[in-house]
């Protein structure tokens, strides 16, 4: 009786195997189920995709993560216990990271900076842009005797995610993992970014002349939630105090630093489950949004974003923003080369208006 019970199950899971195989390679249905195009994540892990299907079923995977479908709804999905799922999606998670992470942050050189410089002030009229840089919370269900550590702001348990990108929503440099109480400035000081960005100052291109207003290094936009230093550069406080040039140059930098909350914003359209509490503990939920910044990237150099997001249903809502805390004005190097640029768009719109 054992044997034969074996023998069934066996063979349901072959044929089982055989037909996600057959849905993920040539059925249409199954496309929107997943999200997001799950093309360019075969390609670039699967050589033999039913052979890895059948040990760790990915479809299990992207359903829980493009469609934020409950354990519970995946297992009747699926046929098969909650825990087998939250295993398959900690090894499919392991797995994506551990073959995939470098090919979806690759090293940047000095050209690479260069090139989102260029690429930023051809469509932002904002020069010697190296990225755009701000934090949000990941809600999250609240840890077991964790207290008041991830009850943030808001009223809600988080974990909190900062990342920045380039302006073609590319994710260039993350943070996740710190409390929901933290602010901005406070995980920036011993974030993963800081650090990356200490590196890597030697790749950063060489502070140059910005027409005729003097040298401006080439720097990170943030909002007024950091701490400005000499490779971050933030808006003037107080809406400008009715200044016209420091409004304008408040407006340029808003406009161009939107970039960040942009990939944010696909970043939740083409994941569901971030638009809800993770049921899952701080490390592992980190691990997960690393894993989906991973499959972000890739996908996003494969399709169009903006396009590509219009397939999922629209969401209202982003991550929320972390705290605006009152901060000081930060280092003089910081102060000159924002006033540099405002002057350069005063200068600029003395001749062109068209602002």
């Amino acid at each position: 009786m054992e044997r034969d019970r074996d023998a069934a199950v066996a063979t349901w899971f072959q044929a089982a195997t055989q037909l996600m195989v057959a849905v993920v390679e040539g059925g249409p249905l199954f496309r929107p189920y997943v999200r997001p195009e799950h093309e360019p994540f075969l390609e670039t892990r699967f050589r033999t995709f039913d052979e890895y299907l059948a040990a760790t079923s990915p479809d299990s995977f992207l359903g829980y993560t493009g469609h934020g479908s409950s354990y519970e709804a995946l297992s009747a999905e699926f046929s098969c216990g909650e825990r087998t799922l939250s295993a398959v999606v900690d090894e499919v998670t392991e797995a994506i990271i551990k073959v995939l992470f470098e090919r979806a942050f690759p090293t940047l050189g000095r050209a690479d900076f260069e090139s989102i410089a260029h690429r930023t002030q051809a469509r932002y009229n904002y020069p010697r842009a190296l990225g755009f840089l701000d934090g949000k919370h990941v809600a999250i269900k609240r840890p077991a005797h964790s207290g008041s550590v991830y009850f943030n702001y808001k009223k809600f348990h988080s974990i909190i995610l900062m990342a920045c990108c380039d302006c073609d929503y590319n994710i260039i440099a993350f943070d996740v993992g710190a409390p929901g109480r933290a602010g901005d400035a406070g995980v920036f000081r011993d974030s993963d970014i800081k650090r990356w960005m200490e590196r890597n100052e030697h790749l950063f291109p060489e502070t140059r002349e910005l027409g005729a207003v003097g040298p401006v290094q080439y720097h990170f936009l943030v909002d007024s939630g950091f701490g400005q230093q000499f490779r971050m550069i933030r808006p003037y406080p107080n809406q400008g105090d009715g200044n016209e040039s420091r409004i304008r140059f408040n407006r340029k930098h808003s406009g161009a630093r939107r970039m960040i909350e942009s990939t944010f914003g696909i970043l939740c359209r083409r994941f569901a489950v971030l638009q809800k509490p993770i049921e899952l503990n701080p490390i592992k939920t980190s691990r997960l949004v690393i894993s989906l910044m991973i499959l972000h990237n890739l996908v996003s150099r494969r399709i169009d974003a903006l396009q590509d997001v219009e397939r999922y249903p629209a969401y209202d809502g982003s991550l929320t923003a972390l705290q605006d805390l009152a901060l000081g004005t930060g280092p003089s190097s910081a102060k000159v080369a924002r006033d540099r640029m405002a002057l350069h768009y005063d200068l600029l719109y003395d001749t062109n208006t068209n602002n």
